[in-house]
């Protein structure tokens, strides 16, 4: 997995050209990752533990399904916590 902090903490703040730099200087080798199946707390809680802001998301045979941010998970827990608090009274 290749982030933006990646190159900003390895390549930039190193001095180093990354017109010189291979994606293999920069990745992270050991990405973590959560099963799709696992609840939204459970990943956040795993994001926070390991300072993450996003994740890989597999499938319980490990292939890729997805990809997480921190902002899709807060976005969608506000919106559960909104339509939980207010019943829907009709939908258009």
């Amino acid at each position: 997995m290749l982030t933006v902090k990646d190159i900003a903490v390895k390549a930039v703040a190193n001095g180093l050209s990354l017109e010189d730099c291979r994606i293999s200087h920069f990745m992270t080798y050991e990405a973590k990752y959560v099963f799709s199946d696992q609840s939204t707390e459970h990943a956040i809680h795993f994001m926070s533990e390991h300072q993450l802001s996003r994740l890989l998301v597999l499938n319980r045979g490990y292939h890729l399904v997805g990809i997480v941010s921190l902002d899709d998970l807060m976005v969608a827990n506000k919106i559960q916590d909104i339509f939980s608090k207010q019943p829907l009274t009709s939908v258009a």
